[in-house]
């Protein structure tokens, strides 16, 4: 759960002196490791789709994951909406009520999604909107691309045993300095110790190298996402 930076609810507090101040919510959660089947039943559950492109590690290709993840939950509707066109068929030759303006809007949505395109981008009317909730379409909810980006940067690459590195980080998010965001770097498999970035969006950590030669692995996880460099150590 994250707190909504509110200037105004600060203001009414200081005046009215509450008891307790609670402040507006939101709950933000990762989908769980599995198939497409089940990341796409997960987003579905969602108010707010927030897509984090991976801008780090070997080959990232963050424009082609979205635009695969954003054709998982494309093909998804398209199920969903040619699923429901087979039982509102059959409504509407019982001569149900309602049944022939809900197939009309099935068939744009299902054109639409057909041409790869989310139900978010297609212009429907209010009442166009509450036939189509039916198939709990998962491309009809607002999304958020966010591509968070970690560098880091060390003083020297090759140094010997024990002796101090500093480790230069940035933590950027579509391209805009992160404040004040929580860093943590591990040398290996070893957590050195967290710090957060300051006005600019960067942080400065000094750390010993390790007491065995050999390449050591230096991460930083931030933002949900991480960085990564390479240090040398040879006597």
């Amino acid at each position: 759960m994250v707190d909504v930076p509110d200037e105004r609810l600060q203001r009414l507090a200081a005046a009215v002196k509450p008891v307790k101040v609670t402040p507006a919510q939101v709950r933000v959660e990762d989908t769980p490791p599995g198939s497409r089947a089940q990341r796409v039943a997960f987003a579905r559950q969602s108010d707010v789709l927030v897509k984090v492109a991976r801008c780090f590690g070997p080959d990232p290709q963050p424009a082609a994951e979205l635009e695969e993840f954003a054709l998982d939950l494309v093909l998804a509707d398209l199920g969903s909406v040619e699923r429901r066109l087979e039982m509102v068929a059959k409504e509407v030759r019982a001569g149900k009520k309602d049944a022939t303006a809900e197939n009309e809007v099935l068939q744009v949505a299902k054109a639409h999604l057909d041409s790869g395109r989310p139900l978010r981008t297609l212009v429907l009317e209010g009442e166009q909107r509450e036939l189509l909730k039916g198939v709990f379409p998962v491309t009809l909810k607002p999304a958020v691309v966010s591509t968070a980006l970690v560098t880091v940067t060390l003083d020297r690459t090759k140094v010997k045993p024990g002796e101090t590195v500093v480790a230069q980080i940035r933590v950027t998010e579509n391209g805009v300095p992160k404040i004040g965001t929580l860093v943590t770097l591990s040398v290996g498999v070893f957590t050195v110790g967290s710090f957060a970035t300051d006005g600019s969006g960067n942080a400065r950590f000094g750390f010993a190298a390790p007491p065995t030669e050999g390449e050591a692995a230096v991460f930083v996880f931030a933002a949900g996402t991480s960085g990564r460099a390479t240090l040398t150590v040879a006597r």
